[in-house]
């Protein structure tokens, strides 16, 4: 830890989980943003800065934990290399010990026997109920060769997998067939390198684990309810993002800073915890387009009096967008505008921007910068005067990476940055970094 050196001014960061859109033709060709009626925004955009940010480098499509990760102060290498499984279970507050694994899962509805299993429904219809009884069912499964399991079921179809015994590796490809190819077939997992003999064995864990799983939790109760009533089954799990517990050293410990993250999306609580951030979260905080928003404005405002800087995170934006629902992100984002409009801003540094793009047209991530702005009082403003993808391209920010823009609100904020300089080290592989469908 840093020595502590607080800023001369609180910093708020509002995160809004995939902001970013594409031009919509049921919006008149705007963005759900651009079409919003935002005047909150719009008045911190004309007397602050404007620009895009890419959430790791141009070109590289990222999902929620990476570009959240860059936002609250990893580098963006660090960032690119997080596997999703371990702050899945840091989210849910599920202990992991040395040597365990730990996989981000959906429910999700399949069909078939044996080896071949199609996937109908990677979400089983973003099951709403029951998950308690079906992770049970699923935790009952006895150990094999040493090698345990258990089940975390979190919000709607997500869940995290643990599994701990002798000789595992985190190496180990997905099962969740997330890229949109057709027709979906659940993936078995396999090791990621040949000859990884520690890969091998959890891979074949896994595989025995999920075709134990599909056979208990097609005949459950539950299902034949479900089945009834004509909504997807949750027959089976599909799992991704494996990784094993390691600790994470970022730039706000560097400084000393006091952080802390306001959310209900278990993802953003397990970074804001790994990274020893405070959170605040509340029944009425959902990952969901019901999430309590004047609530989650006041807990921020009440955690910026002993924290240095806070992260608000808003994740119904990405919610709409992947279920290609336009018109509902451009409502959501009119409420944030409203709920902020709350907030007391008279000497705060307000950054606003997104993780990511979600394409309200396809539901995927995809590499495009999102837009962004920087609120502070008696600044120098730029000639921006709406926030929107558009006019974020002409703003005084430029484009800049996470990172960096995390930066300008440090040094906005007047935290002791050493250099100017990112010490990112090397680019991330150019290959896509999402699993954006979830």
């Amino acid at each position: 830890m840093g020595e502590r050196a607080p800023p001369a001014r609180k910093i708020l960061v509002v995160i809004m989980d995939g902001l970013g859109d594409l031009p919509i033709p049921s919006l008149e060709g705007q963005t759900p943003l651009e079409a919003a009626a935002t005047p909150v925004f719009d008045d911190w955009a004309a007397q602050g800065r404007c620009g895009l940010v890419d959430p790791i480098e141009p070109g590289t499509t990222v999902e929620t934990h990476a570009g959240s990760a860059a936002l609250m102060g990893l580098t963006g290498a660090q960032a690119a290399g997080l596997a999703r499984g371990p702050i899945e279970a840091a989210g849910a507050g599920l202990d992991l010990v040395a040597g365990d694994i730990a996989l981000r899962c959906n429910f999700a509805t399949l069909a078939g026997e044996g080896d071949a299993l199609s996937v109908t429904d990677r979400r089983a219809g973003r099951i709403l109920e029951g998950m308690d009884d079906l992770a049970a069912a699923v935790n009952a499964i006895a150990p094999h060769d040493g090698i345990t399991t258990f089940l975390q079921p979190l919000s709607q179809h997500r869940g995290v997998l643990r599994m701990s015994g002798p000789g595992l590796s985190d190496a180990v490809t997905d099962t969740d067939p997330w890229d949109g190819s057709a027709p979906q077939t659940l993936r078995w997992s396999r090791p990621q390198r040949a000859g990884d003999e520690a890969a091998e064995r959890t891979a074949k864990a896994l595989n025995r684990f999920l075709r134990q799983a599909h056979e208990v939790l097609a005949v459950h109760p539950l299902n034949a309810q479900r089945r009834a009533r004509g909504l997807p089954e949750a027959s089976g799990l599909l799992t991704r993002g494996a990784g094993m517990v390691h600790p994470l050293h970022g730039l706000i410990e560097a400084l000393g800073l006091r952080g802390a993250v306001v959310a209900g999306d278990r993802t953003m609580l397990g970074l804001g915890a790994m990274l020893g951030f405070t959170p605040f979260e509340h029944a009425a905080f959902t990952g969901l387009l019901d999430t309590d928003l004047d609530r989650k404005v006041s807990v921020a405002a009440e955690a910026l009096r002993e924290h240095d800087i806070v992260w608000l995170h808003l994740k119904g934006t990405d919610i709409a967008a992947h279920d290609r629902q336009p018109e509902a992100k451009r409502d959501y984002i009119e409420r944030v505008d409203v709920a902020l409009g709350a907030l007391e801003s008279a000497d705060l540094v307000i950054g606003v921007t997104a993780d990511h793009t979600t394409d309200s047209n396809t539901g995927r991530h995809t590499a495009d910068p999102v837009p962004a702005l920087v609120h502070v009082p008696g600044g120098r403003p730029d000639d921006v005067k709406a926030f929107g993808e558009r006019a974020c391209q002409g703003g005084g920010l430029g484009r800049v990476r996470a990172s960096q823009f995390l930066r300008i609100l440090l040094r906005a904020g007047g935290a002791p940055l050493e250099s100017s300089s990112e010490r990112d080290g090397p680019p991330p592989a150019p290959e896509s970094l999402t699993d954006a469908t979830r």
